[in-house]
């Protein structure tokens, strides 16, 4: 995104959960916690502008030595004492609903507590970004906390289903099980922590592609996972047995087709590491520029 948030919606839901069942309680979190939260922009201003050096960085021709400058005062309002204070108070927030659940729960709903607890955590995740991005942490780190913020979220969510079955969209680079490594980095992925959280009731199915001129993605080489694919002559929906069914050494023996010709597309090839995450593959021959998207730079 262009920016990270500031934490205000997540504490005002808790704050607004806390006064329907003890008004005093919410009163003297609330005294705390809105000087120190301030304005929206304090937040996402400074981490607006850390996002743009980021990405400047990543679209920076590979062998480009920009040179190393100070850091401006004015991004560092995520490691501020403002900020860490803020940090401590929602700890504090967090230990008192911890230390209260049975009487809190009991005066309102499991759920409604539950939705508190999930808005403190979303809180806490948002500050320690912020803390990472003022730091001018490792891309890897940043996109490693987002992911793991993404899998709380998602947990939180499968819980609120009671059991039910939950489809969720991402990168494959995301859902994978394994750490993922691109070109600019690498992170743990939402689906490592899936995976040890759900076991076998997380599946994967992994988007792969022939061809897309028009996103750079140029013919795979003979030989290649993708080219085998693409001489079935049809789109089609493949499942994997995550790699175990195949004669030991099959896909080690493929070669890996090349990537992108533009550094920022983000197509990942397959590889015997890819296909061991996959529990399907969902091969299309060629897709178009995605509807809705911005044209690629340059």
């Amino acid at each position: 995104g262009a920016t990270t948030e500031s934490p205000r919606r997540a504490l005002e839901a808790v704050l607004a959960y806390l006064q329907s069942v003890d008004a005093d309680a919410a009163a003297r979190h609330k005294a705390i916690i809105d000087p120190l939260l301030g304005a929206d922009a304090d937040w996402e201003g400074p981490a607006a502008t850390l996002q743009a050096e980021i990405m400047a960085r990543l679209m920076a021709p590979p062998n480009a030595q920009a040179p190393a400058a100070a850091p401006d005062p004015a991004t560092l309002f995520g490691i501020s004492p403002r900020a860490q204070n803020l940090r401590l108070a929602v700890e504090n927030l967090d230990a008192e609903l911890r230390l209260r659940q049975p009487e809190l729960a009991a005066h309102s709903t499991r759920r409604a507590f539950n939705d508190a607890m999930h808005d403190v955590a979303v809180a806490r995740n948002l500050l320690e970004l912020h803390a990472a991005l003022a730091q001018r942490a490792p891309l890897g780190t940043l996109v490693s906390m987002r992911d793991q913020m993404a899998a709380d979220h998602l947990t939180y969510i499968t819980e609120r289903e009671n059991g039910g079955k939950v489809v969720v969209h991402l990168h494959n680079a995301h859902l994978r099980r394994t750490r993922t490594k691109l070109p600019w980095y690498e992170f743990l992925p939402t689906g490592a922590h899936l995976d040890q959280i759900y076991g076998p009731r997380f599946a994967v199915i992994g988007g792969a592609l022939g061809a897309s001129p028009e996103n750079f993605v140029e013919a795979p080489e003979a030989g290649s996972l993708e080219a085998r694919l693409l001489a079935r002559g049809a789109d089609c929906f493949l499942p994997t047995w995550r790699g175990q069914k195949l004669p030991e050494g099959a896909l080690a023996a493929l070669p890996v087709r090349s990537r992108a010709t533009r550094p920022y597309i983000t197509y990942e090839p397959l590889t015997p590491q890819w296909v061991a995450d996959l529990d399907v593959i969902a091969f299309f021959r060629t897709v178009t520029h995605t509807r809705g998207m911005p044209a690629w730079p340059g």
